[in-house]
């Protein structure tokens, strides 16, 4: 267990940074089904009039993503031959894709929304990739979290593998005597995560949430944010026993003693403890994980591996460390899929393209910070670990915190598993804001998901790995 040691001030804060579409904000609202076709109007990028017998990718992700796949596809064409055309949609991704599908004129391939690549998969419009075999290298041996079945022995990959974390900024966590810990077997417990967030939350006068005279309106800095997202709560809920949904994928586990604790445990971060901001106060604080701890508003930030490649040319100091454990190790897996569509003329081609989209020693986005390998094999062979690490973005903490933390307590995240989930991760997502805001105790707020998720839940996918 990591501990606290004494206080001895506080850094002044830095000038704000601009803030960052999140990538889970550049695929806009996930459309419920499939979108009518006349969405396509006016869209330049629903057609590839390049070339009509080109290869098309489509994807979202900030410019430098776009750079990297633009760039990979680049590299296939001078080595297959094979034109490519990479069409990226910055805004409202699903529901441009759904239009493209409804229409019939999918591209060959591209990333997927996890409901999505399941619902469509399901309905045989994606590939699959257990039938490809041992011929593409970069596509076997993969992550068991990366991989889902939408029945069973038919399934498709994710992009890659992603993990919540916590950005700290080292220099204000040494100041406060908090050292934030970077194994899963060191994780703070819940008691000692709010000693820690208390030591590095202060208003303007430098007092802290526990000290007689802290001034709740004037937070300075808060301890921490992020943890009340539906990404860092499941981790939360996962460590504390519970897996959010029943094994059949019809009732929600919400109103269960282990996450009613840990909800109540999130809500009180905000409002009992005040060392985590509200919704409301978020608005203040804003940005992504650089934007809030370069300001000074945050000390520790809950969000995904993606994070990394923002830090890219900045001059703050930041390091990484695992979440707060409520006793079970447990490292949830995320990110959208990387499918190949069942319609495209050029499949052999469209999977060799998917093959090295795949390959952390040719797409930058492995080595600049934004995805980390499917390959379970990068997680152990301390070469390939070296390689895709070695590009200056990554923190020394990240070794422990995410590689290793990785390997050891990988758990799928049930985006792929239950079906039909953009709509129930939409009804969760809605429920808990009364409890973040302060509006509903959060027992009831998890008795009112266990009741609005009786409709909703249809089931499981089969879930198993190559």
């Amino acid at each position: 267990m990591a501990t606290i040691r004494p206080r001895t001030g506080i850094r002044p804060p830095a000038p704000p940074r601009g803030a960052r579409p999140s990538r889970r904000s550049l695929l806009g609202i996930a459309a419920a089904g499939i979108s009518l076709p006349t969405a396509l109007s006016g869209c330049s990028y629903f057609t590839a009039d390049t070339d009509p017998d080109a290869l098309r990718f489509t994807f979202w992700g900030s410019p430098e993503e776009k750079d990297a796949v633009t760039s990979v596809m680049d590299m296939y064409t001078e080595t297959s031959g094979v034109t490519t055309v990479a069409e990226h949609i910055p805004g409202d991704y699903a529901t441009k894709l759904n239009a493209l599908v409804a229409g019939n004129i999918e591209p060959d391939a591209g990333y997927l929304p996890e409901a999505m690549a399941m619902r469509l998969g399901a309905a045989g419009r994606i590939d699959d990739l257990f039938a490809q075999g041992d011929r593409y290298p970069k596509l076997t041996g993969l992550m068991p979290s990366a991989v889902h079945q939408w029945t069973p022995g038919s399934g498709t990959m994710q992009s890659a593998v992603e993990v919540i974390m916590l950005y700290i900024d080292p220099e204000v966590c040494a100041a406060a005597g908090v050292a934030p810990p970077t194994r899963l077997d060191e994780a703070f417990d819940p008691d000692g995560f709010v000693a820690a967030a208390d030591a590095l939350t202060v208003d303007r006068e430098g007092r802290h949430p526990s000290d007689p005279g802290f001034a709740p309106q004037s937070i300075e800095r808060y301890g921490v944010s992020g943890l009340s997202g539906t990404q860092s709560l499941y981790n939360l809920l996962h460590s504390n026993g519970c897996p959010v949904f029943d094994e059949a994928g019809t009732r929600s586990l919400f109103s269960t003693p282990e996450a009613v604790e840990v909800v109540t445990w999130v809500q009180e971060l905000i409002h009992e403890h005040r060392v985590m901001p509200s919704p409301a106060q978020m608005q203040s604080v804003g940005g992504d994980a650089p934007g809030q701890l370069g300001s000074g508003r945050v000390a520790m930030v809950s969000t995904g591996q993606w994070e990394l490649l923002n830090f890219t040319g900045t001059e703050m100091p930041y390091d990484v460390a695992v979440l707060p454990s409520f006793g079970q190790p447990a490292v949830m897996t995320y990110s959208g899929a990387n499918a190949v569509f069942s319609s495209s003329p050029r499949l052999e081609e469209t999977w060799e393209l998917m093959n090295m989209l795949a390959d952390p020693d040719v797409n930058p986005l492995f080595t600049n910070g934004l995805w980390m390998p499917v390959q379970e094999h990068c997680y152990r062979d301390e070469e390939f670990i070296a390689r895709w690490t070695s590009g200056e973005v990554y923190p020394p903490g990240y070794r422990e915190a995410c590689i290793d933390a990785t390997r050891e307590a990988a758990i799928p995240s049930p985006h792929y598993s239950i079906r039909d989930y953009d709509r129930i991760d939409t009804q969760i997502g809605n429920i808990l804001s009364s409890a973040w805001s302060g509006e509903t105790p959060a027992r009831e707020a998890c008795a009112a998901l266990d009741s609005q998720l009786e409709g909703l839940l249809q089931g499981r996918y089969e879930e198993a790995a190559l």
